[in-house]
């Protein structure tokens, strides 16, 4: 297991990821391994007690990183990563709302207003939140509170 833990060590060190995706990788490092369902068990278990893999804490820390981002992009960078759903829902739950995130990068975007007339304003809007994976019913309220104050008046 020491081996195994040196090179476990080594592709923790080189990149960060679950502890999914280091399993995945050290089954392919060592496939002829006898036993290696048990010995990828110890090796986890280990990796675990030394504080060098926590899928929550990976996915804290990705979650904060984009959190400009909407619930739905960081759900799937966080799936692609190996993260479990409950741990996704449990990191989502602790971020900002997503409305309030929402409205915040609209109103970032919408500062740099150009030449552009109000429904290319709007379309370009909905499309860069779109983009950032705001959810359809939130971009629909950020736009429809974003008219009520009056943010797409023309002078």
């Amino acid at each position: 297991m020491s081996q195994m833990l040196a090179v476990a060590i080594k592709l923790i060190a080189d990149r960060t990821g679950s502890e999914r995706d280091l399993r995945r990788r050290l089954e392919k490092e060592f496939v002829d391994l006898p036993d290696l369902d048990q010995r990828l068990d110890e090796c986890m278990a280990r990796l675990r007690e030394l504080h060098l893999i926590n899928d929550n804490r990976l996915a804290e820390n990705l979650a904060q990183r984009y959190s400009h981002k909407g619930n739905r992009f960081i759900a799937q960078i966080l799936r692609q990563k190996g993260v479990d759903d409950e741990v996704i829902a449990t990191v989502l739950d602790s971020l900002e709302d997503e409305y309030s995130r929402a409205l915040d990068e609209a109103r970032r975007k919408g500062r740099r207003k150009t030449e552009k007339s109000v429904e290319e304003l709007k379309a370009n809007l909905v499309r860069f939140l779109s983009g950032r994976g705001f959810s359809h019913d939130t971009i629909k309220a950020v736009m429809r509170d974003l008219k009520d104050e009056g943010f797409f008046y023309v002078e």
